[in-house]
């Protein structure tokens, strides 16, 4: 099941924030695979939006809902806002990836041993490849969902709220980051290979070695 989101608009009433904590426990009582309690109270957003005459539109990061207006453009901002909590999530979860490649980095500009196996490099990268799939094609990140082709109107807004919030920018830094991170994981993927080699080799040459030892002890006995 895809990751779901649920976003309250809510206007000045005193009881306001009372019913959205009401709604957020119904939904926790049926969430599964939840986010780290932690991630989501770092990670959640919320944004300024008021209701005029004009059509709905986006001014910076604040949006402007018509009076008129449909359900439909409050869908539009909702999604793009739901977007920009998911890459939040993601720019998280790359983070903490950075965070051990920065470690393997300085292993290898102080000439120290690499403390991951092949394997372990593997599963890193696994990890990268795994993030960027889900940026750039298990997202509507780089293109306008299926829902807006004959919503030209809703499509707009969405993409002037995505611009809002900086979306663009982000997964485009994300996608650097990405790929700056999965060259460096090669880079260490090939050192360890190279190692590996080396190491064969060695044993060959011992071997070898040995071997004419045996055959010089053999001849001078």
């Amino acid at each position: 099941m895809p990751p779901s989101w649920v976003q309250i608009w809510l206007q000045e009433h005193r009881h306001g924030d009372d019913w959205a904590a009401g709604i957020l426990r119904m939904v926790r009582e049926h969430e599964k695979g939840p986010y780290e309690h932690e991630l989501v109270s770092l990670e959640s957003e919320s944004f300024l939006y008021r209701y005029y005459e004009g059509p709905s539109k986006v001014i910076g990061s604040e949006f402007l809902v018509s009076f008129t207006s449909s359900t439909l453009d409050k869908y539009a901002f909702s999604n793009a806002l739901a977007l920009s909590v998911k890459l939040a999530v993601w720019e998280k979860k790359l983070q903490r990836l950075q965070g051990a490649i920065v470690l393997l980095t300085e292993d290898l500009t102080a000439g120290r041993r690499i403390s991951l196996d092949k394997e372990q490099v593997l599963q890193k990268m696994g990890e990268l490849l795994a993030l960027r799939h889900m940026i750039n094609i298990g997202s509507d990140l780089l293109d306008s969902p299926d829902f807006y082709w004959e919503r030209a109107k809703q499509e707009n807004l969405f993409l002037s709220a995505l611009k809002g919030l900086s979306v663009p920018k982000r997964t485009r830094v994300m996608n650097e980051k990405l790929n700056h991170c999965l060259e460096l994981m090669e880079l260490i993927k090939t050192h360890l290979s190279d190692q590996h080699h080396i190491r064969l080799e060695w044993m060959i040459i011992a071997l070898i070695t040995i071997e004419i030892l045996f055959e010089l002890l053999h001849y001078l006995i």
